[in-house]
C-alpha cells in the first residue's frame, strides 16, 4: 500500500502543482525510497539530510495516535501532518506508525491551487479503504 500511495501522490501533485513538486519520499520503519526528486532539490541535500528528514517524519507518524486522541472527536481522522516554511511546504501522509509518504512542494503551489490538500488527503483515505 505504501508504494502505491506514494506513486499516486506523485502523479497527483505532478498534475496539479505546475512544476512546484520538489520531492516524494516513501518511508517505513527501516528504510526509505525516493520516489521522485526534482533535480535542483537533489543538489541541495546529502544522503544524511534525507535520512534526517525521514527520521523526523517517522517521529511525527508515531505522534499520530496522540493527536487523534486529543483532537479527533472535533476534527475527524488525522491523515496528513503539514509543515509550512517560507519557501517549502512539507506534507507527511501517515499510513501507520513509522510508515508514510512525504511530499515536498514549493510554497507557491498552495497559493495557486484550490482544493489541493483536501484532494490529496482523499487519496490516502481511499488507499486505507482498499
Amino acid at each position: 500500500m505504501a508504494l502505491r500511495l506514494a506513486t499516486r501522490l506523485k502523479s497527483y501533485f505532478e498534475e496539479h502543482t505546475n512544476g512546484n513538486l520538489r520531492g516524494v519520499i516513501m518511508y517505513d520503519r527501516d528504510s526509505f525510497n525516493v520516489v521522485y526528486l526534482r533535480d535542483d532539490v537533489a543538489d541541495e541535500y546529502t544522503e544524511q539530510g534525507f535520512e534526517d528528514a525521514v527520521d523526523d517524519s517517522r517521529m511525527e507518524s508515531l505522534m499520530r495516535p496522540v493527536y487523534q486522541n486529543l483532537l479527533s472527536e472535533d476534527h475527524g481522522e488525522l491523515v496528513c501532518i503539514t509543515k509550512c516554511f517560507t519557501g517549502v511546504t512539507e506534507m507527511n501522509f501517515v499510513v501507520s506508525d513509522g510508515v508514510g509518504t512525504i511530499v515536498s512542494l514549493d510554497s507557491d503551489a498552495l497559493l495557486e491551487t484550490d482544493g489541493l490538500v483536501a484532494e490529496a488527503q482523499q487519496i490516502l483515505l481511499d488507499e486505507q479503504d482498499e
